[in-house]
């Protein structure tokens, strides 16, 4: 009885210490996200900086930095930024997908349309695959899908938006229910 008793105790503390390990900047991370949704970039950046010098190449703390890069006008920067922290994935799938969409729309958006479509490549797949889909919300998979979509029809290939738009309207969207009855005219 002892033993068990000892063996859920120890068993009880280590998962503690693991959850806790993982977890250690989330407490910071909300704090700089926060900061950077109230438009205080240098309190943002603070906080990551914080979290990166502690744990270099962070998921999060890296992905922050990168927006907040994006949110002050430095598009390559920011580019950079989040390239890398996805290259140092090594191909692993990413905690957080929305950072292909994040990544393709500012390629997009830098007319890097080959790069853009690479990173939304990555975020489809991730909608495809029925793991990795439920960590995406589905507001998420609407956005990658008319992003997608978008620049489908930037490159003139309106069958491949037709279909990324009917997927998004299927999922729910709004947006693309009325860019396909654009596309129908």
């Amino acid at each position: 009885m002892r033993r068990t008793l000892f063996a859920v105790i120890v068993v009880l503390g280590l998962a503690t210490a693991a959850a806790a390990q993982t977890d250690r900047f989330t407490v910071q991370l909300d704090q700089a996200k926060a900061a950077r949704v109230r438009g205080k970039l240098d309190q943002s950046e603070q906080i990551v900086r914080s979290v990166l010098k502690q744990a270099p190449g962070h998921f999060r703390a890296s992905y922050t930095l990168g927006l907040i890069q994006l949110d002050r006008g430095q598009t390559e920067t920011g580019i950079k930024t989040l390239s890398d922290t996805v290259a140092a994935l090594k191909g692993r799938p990413a905690p957080d997908p929305t950072i292909y969409n994040t990544l393709g729309w500012t390629l997009m958006g830098a007319g890097r349309f080959d790069e853009a479509q690479a990173a939304f490549d990555k975020g489809y797949a991730c909608v495809k695959d029925p793991t990795c889909a439920k960590t995406l919300p589905a507001a998420s998979q609407q956005k990658l899908l008319n992003n997608m979509a978008l620049l489908a029809r930037l490159r003139g290939q309106t069958p491949a938006a037709r279909t990324y738009l009917q997927e998004a309207a299927k999922a729910g969207s709004p947006q693309a229910r009325a860019s396909l009855a654009q596309i129908a005219k």
